[in-house]
């Protein structure tokens, strides 16, 4: 059996797809041995499996447009993909997420596959595939791609496996190098991220500089800061630029910039998970975070998103819900949260 994922989204939803895919290796294995999985993703998000030992083949688009600027290079390129997907004869292809993703459908139809699986509510999509199903009103991201599996017989276990990321040696080369230019030590400092799409999810200043003074002070932990490059008018991101010049302008000596002039996340990926905990906003971020030994405090502010949906998933994973504003949170909510973070994990309500 040849089976194609369709994974258009972000890096944190790729990241949530990795259950899935575990599920399904473990299930051919029993069932169809020597059956194919392979994947079809968007090259900016891509590199979240390209060391993912369940995936077979990996197959990768580029963006037609960004911003306003079509790229006609990469929309021949696109038609070429799709010709050399059809000629592979997929018995199954999974427009895979937890919500109706109109583009996922078309991509995962235009490949002909003999079975094609996807969420839907709409008539005009239901009558194409072969396998449609309701979108779910309920469950965690992880939980509804894996359910897509179902249409095949595959049975879930539960819990599912862990979302799991694997740093590219360069990535982790990175790290190190990183680490020793600031004397840290793995595991001997903490990581505050800032990147936010919306300014209702984002930290001011001053909650960052009382977390980090408040890691060094009772626990001994330095603070790597790490933030989205660019200015809030980014056209593509909202970057944070301007807050790390805020936070960064005390120059504290236990707070350190991760500075992103690379713009490359893998790296900056490579130094979290070298952390003793990770603090985030509800970011793709935060979802790597999670799957690192040290985890994360995930902050979710405002109505933005579900925390049911999209809480932080592993051991030491835990979410911290407040419909204020972030900037508007007491200080004590993510402090107590920093405390318990080093026992247990669970989720807080704040």
């Amino acid at each position: 059996m040849k089976i194609l994922i369709v994974k258009r989204d972000k890096i944190g939803d790729m990241l949530l797809t990795t259950p899935a895919l575990r599920v399904l290796r473990a299930a051919l294995n029993e069932t169809s041995p020597g059956s194919e999985i392979h994947l079809l993703a968007s090259g900016y998000n891509a590199w979240v499996v390209a060391e993912n030992n369940d995936v077979d083949h990996l197959w990768t688009y580029q963006r037609v447009r960004t911003g306003r600027r079509v790229d006609f290079r990469a929309a021949w390129g696109q038609l070429k993909l799709f010709f050399a997907l059809r000629r592979e004869g997929f018995d199954v292809a999974i427009a895979a997420g937890g919500n109706e993703s109109p583009r996922a459908l078309k991509r995962a139809l235009a490949v002909g596959a003999k079975r094609t699986i996807g969420y839907t509510n709409e008539s005009i999509w239901r009558r194409r595939l072969t396998d449609s199903m309701l979108v779910p009103v309920a469950g965690h991201e992880t939980l509804r791609i894996a359910n897509q599996l179902t249409p095949l017989g595959v049975e879930l276990p539960l819990p599912l496996p862990p979302p799991v990321f694997e740093s590219c040696a360069r990535s982790r080369e990175f790290a190190i190098a990183f680490m020793n230019h600031h004397q840290l030590e793995a595991g001997k400092f903490a990581v505050i991220g800032t990147g936010a799409r919306f300014p209702e999810k984002q930290p001011s200043a001053s909650q960052i500089l009382t977390w980090a003074e408040h890691l060094f002070n009772c626990y001994h932990l330095k603070t790597v800061l790490v933030w989205t490059p660019g200015g809030t008018d980014s056209p593509l991101y909202r970057g944070d630029d301007q807050l790390a010049t805020e936070v960064m302008r005390s120059k504290p000596d236990y707070l350190i910039a991760l500075t992103p002039a690379s713009k490359d996340v893998r790296k900056i990926i490579a130094v979290i998970a070298q952390a003793k905990t990770s603090i985030f906003p509800d970011s793709g971020l935060m979802h790597f975070a999670a799957a690192t030994p040290g985890g994360v405090i995930g902050l979710f502010a405002s109505t933005w998103a579900e925390p049911d949906q999209w809480a932080p998933v592993g051991e030491r994973a835990r979410a911290i819900v407040n419909r204020l504003a972030l900037a508007e949170w007491p200080d004590h909510i993510v402090i107590d949260a920093i405390g318990a973070q080093l026992n247990t994990s669970n989720v807080l309500d704040g």
